[in-house]
């Protein structure tokens, strides 16, 4: 299995697949925490598809070590890199725990991307949809590539677009691999939370399933929410129905102009 160590830029030391990829999703963590949204010490933190614990060890860096982190993960290679990370800063408050979290428990067909972690999902596209998209995404960032792929700009526009079109065959391979899922009811009651302040959901297409699976006692316990949210055949508003429904008083939907065109929106929520 891939290892490499990575320096975080608030200093932290973890262990990674790709080193480029840390980074990447750390310079995304910060934007979670908007429109009211905040992080105490002393917070309960899930973390719903938590990959190596990027967010986590962000918000834990946050409330100064004041917290307590329950993170999920899936993917067996991806969860050996955030129970390492978790291990090696403080096993006490940051939990790692191999399953997913969906609507029921049982068993679920993911497909992990080794290339690009974050896209690992139990609702894969098309093996074309997905390059498209990821050409897309290059194309319109061209200007603001991670230094691993800088390169690219070096080239005229007519060799730059088949370049792009082999990276995004690159990222995308994958490979399909049987997951555990719980609901979240579950992981409430075994580890026995009397409360979330803060949870973050970013489970690729899975976000609706995730919330159903809360049962209507516990939805109390829930404080805040960030999610990103996949609007496919109605999802976003069947999400901001749920949290209205549930009593958040805040519901604030945005898409960052990176998204613009696709699907991918985020969802913050607060009672």
């Amino acid at each position: 299995m891939r290892t490499q160590r990575t320096k975080l830029p608030n200093g932290m030391e973890i262990t990674a697949a790709r080193s480029e990829e840390a980074t990447l999703m750390y310079g995304e963590v910060s934007a979670y925490i908007k429109h009211g949204l905040t992080l105490q010490p002393g917070a309960v933190v899930v973390d719903v598809g938590a990959n190596i614990g990027i967010f986590s060890l962000w918000a834990y860096d946050q409330c100064d070590g004041q917290i307590a982190v329950y993170a999920f993960e899936p993917i067996p290679a991806i969860y050996h890199h955030l129970a390492a990370n978790f291990q090696n800063i403080d096993p006490k408050r940051l939990k790692a725990i191999n399953v997913g979290l969906s609507g029921a428990p049982g068993m679920a067909r993911f497909a992990y991307y080794p290339n690009a972690t974050f896209a690992s999902t139990v609702y894969p596209d098309s093996g074309q949809a997905d390059r498209q998209l990821t050409e897309t995404l290059l194309a319109r960032s061209l200007h603001q590539l991670p230094p691993y792929l800088a390169w690219v700009r070096m080239f005229p526009s007519l060799v730059r677009q088949p370049i792009i079109k082999l990276l995004a065959r690159y990222i995308n391979q994958r490979q399909f691999v049987m997951c555990e899922l719980q609901t979240l009811t579950q992981v409430i009651h075994r580890h026995q939370l009397e409360r979330i302040d803060f949870l973050k959901i970013d489970a690729e297409k899975s976000e609706l399933d995730v919330l159903r699976g809360l049962e209507a006692g516990d939805w109390g316990k829930v404080q805040q929410i960030f999610a990103e949210v996949h609007d496919r055949d109605g999802r976003l508003q069947a999400v901001r129905d749920l949290l209205q429904q549930q009593g958040f008083q805040t519901i604030v939907c945005e898409q960052d102009p990176y998204f613009a065109d696709t699907e991918i929106y985020a969802v913050y929520a607060r009672r």
